[in-house]
């Protein structure tokens, strides 16, 4: 009898091991499953990547109205972590509000005139069901980070900031022709990079916290400088052993690294600003680029051929036939793109099924970092994200007219 106890023992230890192993080994799962609530009933896709620890959902109610959504949280890869859904209906509009495995919650998905939107959209279109259904939300007990009310404003040197919308942790810049304004929680400071102004903000980029810069009053350019936006420290990088000509360019940014090339010189750079170090690329004859959200390597005579800039767009045939986009940007599971003033996002399972998450006249310039958005519309420089919807950040007559590379931020 004991003999066969710790055989038993033995296969109940191996069991739970092997189920370790497979849950530590994962890397996805799609899940299928039901859950009634007492106003609705839905039909749930789940479907985890390890990848990006990212669970993203189909759910479809009763009436076949479909709600996309995404969690970045860890679960350790648990399966249907979905346990109840708040149904909230005015006229039009229908939301709903997931909660999860130990009663966690993130935000309110909508739909209107038969199409997702964000609640920060339906602010925008002041559509007052909206309101309605966050009051009914918060009287239930649960909050929203999201910012409805018009922010107040201040003057900061030449530019208009909104204190209020400035995000723990998020830093901001804008280019002032002799250095960058920043503005963050914390505190609005005017960093002064060159003696002289330069209207043209071509030599300049923004690389996690650092700040990247020729001064393009020296030439031929014997340093450059890396400006860290956390510390407030400036530190240059003399260029002992490398020979730029005046005839450069920045190609741009590819996994923490800026390149650079060298026209004259027919060179391409890597700079490592975390190690203060510049390499050059391209010695074996291949030369590195990053377009269409490929990395590739082209020749010596195709890389000097014509000016090589990095992008991550890419392109999806159903997105251009339905909304036709100038640009599709791809960030893990979504596409973003605009069409006709509005930016939009789409589940790359669904890609024709876009949510609308904001509406701005004449955008002009945006970037995305991870789901982070800004956005330069007219004389505003704009922020996105699901969380907390569309903010103002700051507003500068100058954006009316130069605008290019002039705006960035990033995360701490």
């Amino acid at each position: 009898m004991k003999k066969l106890m710790s055989i038993f023992l033995c296969f109940i230890i191996i069991f739970f091991m092997v189920q370790i192993v497979l849950t530590i080994t994962k890397k996805s799962h799609e899940e299928y499953y039901a859950l009634k609530t007492s106003d609705n009933s839905y039909k749930i896709q789940e479907f985890f990547s390890s990848k990006n620890s990212t669970y993203n959902f189909i759910i479809t109610d009763k009436k076949n109205n479909s709600y996309i959504l995404s969690l970045n949280k860890n679960y350790h890869k648990q399966k249907n972590i979905i346990k109840d859904i708040l149904y909230f209906k005015e006229k039009d509009l229908t939301c709903i509000y997931p909660i999860f495995k130990k009663n966690f919650t993130s935000n309110l998905y909508c739909r209107y005139k038969n199409n997702q939107v964000s609640p920060s959209y339906l602010n925008q279109k002041n559509v007052k069901s909206i309101q309605k259904i966050m009051s009914q939300l918060k009287k239930l007990g649960y909050k929203s980070n999201l910012k409805f009310q018009e922010p107040t404003s201040s003057s900061y040197k030449n530019i208009v900031v909104y204190k209020q919308n400035l995000l723990p942790n998020y830093y901001f810049t804008m280019w002032n022709y002799k250095g960058l304004y920043l503005l963050s929680q914390e505190k609005l400071s005017n960093i002064k990079l060159l003696s002289k102004d330069k209207y043209e903000n071509k030599l300049s980029i923004l690389l996690n916290n650092f700040y990247i810069y020729f001064d393009t009053n020296e030439k031929p350019y014997s340093a450059l400088y890396i400006y860290d936006l956390f510390k407030s420290q400036k530190k240059q990088l003399k260029l002992k052993k490398i020979s730029l000509s005046s005839n450069i360019y920045f190609n741009g940014l590819y996994n923490n690294l800026l390149y650079i090339t060298d026209l004259d010189n027919k060179k391409e750079y890597a700079l490592n600003p975390n190690q203060r170090k510049l390499s050059e690329v391209g010695e074996d004859g291949n030369y590195f680029t990053f377009t269409n959200a490929k990395l590739k390597y082209l020749d010596k005579y195709n890389f000097f051929k014509d000016n090589i800039y990095f992008n991550n767009e890419v392109t999806n045939k159903n997105i251009n036939e339905k909304y036709h986009p100038q640009t599709i940007i791809k960030q893990e599971d979504y596409y973003y793109f605009i069409s006709q003033n509005k930016l939009y996002k789409s589940l790359n399972k669904e890609p024709t099924k876009a949510i609308t998450l904001l509406e701005l006249p004449k955008i002009k310039e945006w970037k995305i970092k991870e789901h982070d958005i800004i956005l330069v519309s007219d004389d505003t420089l704009y922020f996105y994200n699901d969380n907390y919807g569309l903010l103002k950040i700051a507003k500068s007559n100058e954006l009316k007219y130069n605008y290019k590379n002039i705006c960035d931020f990033v995360k701490k």
